[in-house]
C-alpha cells in the first residue's frame, strides 16, 4: 500500500508539474491587453496659406499614453477617425508614432456624392461612426460614383468602416514603446477652405511577452 501511495503520488505530482507548465505557458504566449485612447478635441485643420507654393496648412492632434502602456512594446495599432471638411481631397492624414516612425493613412480622395464632405458619419464628435485604419481588413478606400459597380472590399465615403492604410501597413510601428506621443497630422495642400478634426482614436495592443 505505501508503494502504490507513492507511485501515486508520484504521478500526482508529475501530472501537476505539467499542468502548471502548460499554464505558465499559456500566460507567457497570452497577448497583452488592448488599450484605446482618444483626443475629443474639436480641432480646425489650418488652410494652405494664399499664394504659399511652399507650405500646406498642418494640424498636430496628440494622445499621451502613459502608465497604461509603460515598459511595453506595440504589438499592433488601429486608428480611427472623425474629420469633415468642405472637400475632402484637400487632405492627407498620418500617424506619428513616439518615435518619430510615421505611417501615411489616406489623402486626396473626392468621396461620393452628398458623403464627400466626411470621414465618418453621425455626430462630429467622439460618439459619431468614424473611419478606422487597420491592417486587419480586406476593406480599401474607394472614390467611386455610386453608380459604379461596387468591387469586393470596396468601401464607399463617407468611410464609416475599417479599412487598410493607404501607405505602409500600420505593422511598420510594431516593436517600438507604445507609451509616449502619438500624433495624428492633417495637412490641407489646397487652399480655399478649412476643416475639422473631430475626434481621434487609438487603439493599441501590447506585443506577446518573449
Amino acid at each position: 500500500m505505501a508503494l502504490v501511495g507513492l507511485l501515486a503520488l508520484a504521478l500526482s505530482a508529475t501530472a501537476a508539474i505539467a499542468t502548471g507548465g502548460q499554464v505558465a505557458a499559456a500566460k507567457k504566449g497570452s497577448s497583452g491587453t488592448a488599450r484605446t485612447f482618444k483626443n475629443g478635441q474639436s480641432s480646425v485643420i489650418p488652410d494652405r496659406p494664399i499664394g504659399n507654393l511652399t507650405f500646406v496648412g498642418v494640424l498636430d492632434s496628440t494622445i499621451r499614453v502613459g502608465k497604461a502602456m509603460k515598459g511595453k512594446l506595440v504589438g499592433d495599432v488601429d486608428v480611427s477617425i472623425r474629420a469633415t471638411h468642405p472637400d475632402l481631397d484637400d487632405l492627407d492624414f498620418y500617424l506619428i508614432a513616439p518615435n518619430g516612425a510615421k505611417v501615411f493613412l489616406t489623402g486626396n480622395h473626392d468621396g461620393v456624392a452628398n458623403a464627400a464632405t466626411s470621414y465618418g458619419t453621425g455626430n462630429a464628435d467622439c460618439s459619431g461612426a468614424m473611419t478606422t485604419f487597420s491592417d486587419e481588413t480586406a476593406n480599401f478606400i474607394s472614390d467611386a460614383t455610386a453608380a459604379t459597380p461596387i468591387e469586393p472590399n470596396q468601401i464607399l465615403s463617407p468611410w464609416a468602416a475599417t479599412v487598410q492604410p493607404e501607405g505602409f501597413p500600420l505593422s511598420v510601428l510594431d516593436g517600438g514603446k507604445a507609451r509616449g506621443i502619438w500624433t495624428l497630422r492633417a495637412e490641407d495642400f489646397v487652399n480655399g477652405d478649412s476643416g475639422t478634426l473631430n475626434c481621434w482614436k487609438l487603439r493599441i495592443k501590447p506585443r506577446n511577452p518573449s
